[in-house]
């Protein structure tokens, strides 16, 4: 069947031609995906790497550990981290929830999650401790120490992504900062990809496409200009205000079908 046909099957709306397509020095089928900081990199890759960790806790049965005291002692880590480079808040609402991992709290947006994610490191390693600190005189070492190096692979995804993040945030980019990028990218991918491997997930990836939007960056960097120029965290952060000043919204079980056209 012709592309109306099929688009129609799925639901959609078909038109074979646009506006969009001649307007002046513009790719916009390119603009569609551009991966920006807010999107891709804390409400998409901090956000799944963050709900790994019950993943990552799960992935040895050691019957001295008690998973859940660990998951809350972590959250509570986390949220009362504060110094005086660092007062953001985390929602009293977050948790790490399911043995295969996730977050749920509906409330946190972007820079709660980009919090989060700086606040894991510290988080992990005292979790290492507490961890080595109960099983000490277990008869289990063999399997603590599996798990210990789990863990110690999550710890380096974590930094690979802060550091990435980092490497996003320069006001200017030459070919040597565009190389850092580059670098950072691919640095993030193989420490995910082992970590993927240790959780017997080699799948894990596969199914997150900002895993691989992130490798275009350089190109979007160089074409666009710094990451700062097309986050959108700015504009997102006033739809709260926004929402203000119109009409309620539907429940989702009510929402038409999306209109392509």
């Amino acid at each position: 069947p012709g592309a109306d046909a099929r688009w129609s099957d799925a639901g959609y709306s078909y038109t074979p031609t646009s506006f969009w397509e001649h307007l002046p020095l513009v790719n916009p089928f390119e603009q569609l995906s551009l991966p920006d900081r807010l999107h891709c990199v804390h409400l998409g890759l901090a956000k799944k790497l963050i709900g790994l960790f019950p993943a990552v806790l799960g992935s040895m049965s050691l019957r001295s550990i008690k998973k859940q005291k660990l998951s809350n002692f972590m959250v509570h880590v986390i949220r009362n981290q504060r110094n005086a480079c660092d007062s953001s808040t985390v929602p009293d609402s977050f948790h790490f929830v399911g043995e295969d991992g996730s977050v749920d709290d509906a409330r946190m947006d972007g820079n709660h999650y980009k919090t989060i994610l700086r606040r894991m490191p510290v988080a992990l390693w005292v979790a290492m401790k507490t961890i080595k600190g109960v099983t000490q005189d277990s008869d289990n070492r063999g399997d603590v120490a599996i798990l210990i190096g789990v863990i110690e692979r999550y710890f380096k995804c974590i930094v690979a992504l802060l550091e990435m993040d980092a490497a996003l945030t320069y006001e200017f980019y030459d070919d040597a900062r565009l190389g850092e990028v580059a670098q950072k990218v691919t640095h993030f991918q193989s420490e995910c990809n082992t970590l993927a491997a240790l959780l017997n997930q080699p799948n894990l990836w596969k199914r997150t496409v900002k895993f691989h939007i992130i490798s275009h960056l350089p190109h979007y960097i160089r074409r666009f200009g710094p990451p700062r120029g097309f986050d959108t965290q700015v504009t997102e952060g006033n739809h709260k205000v926004c929402l203000g000043y119109g009409p309620p919204l539907k429940p989702k079980s009510k929402v038409t079908r999306p209109r392509i056209s």
